[in-house]
This record gives C-alpha cells, structure tokens and sequence, in this order.
C-alpha cells in the first residue's frame, strides 16, 4: 500500500531552461537556468513554456 508523503516532504522536479535557444532539458545544458518546482508547479511552468515556442531536448 502506497501511503502520502509529508506537506514538508513534497516531490520536487527539475529541468534546465535555455532561453535564448528556447530549449526545456531534464539534464543540465550550458548556458541554462534551473527551474527547481514541486510537482505540479513544474508541468504547469513546462506547459506555458510549450505554448510560448519552447522545445523539449
């Protein structure tokens, strides 16, 4: 049985933001920014960038 983590223990994830070439990466690439986010802060900021050009690497 599967239980619920913690309010304090909240999943974290993370992808590397390249700006200038528009690229969302989940391994680090140079010239990148980190976009640390609990889960479901993640994919909605992953979404907007899709919708803003941004392309997966």
């Amino acid at each position: 049985m599967r239980t619920k983590k913690p309010l304090q223990q909240e999943e974290r994830t993370q992808a590397w933001i390249d700006d200038e070439a528009k690229l969302i990466s989940f391994h680090e690439i140079p010239n990148s920014r980190l976009l640390p986010a609990s889960c479901e802060e993640f994919w909605q900021a992953i979404l907007s960038l899709l919708e803003a050009g941004y392309r997966v690497q």
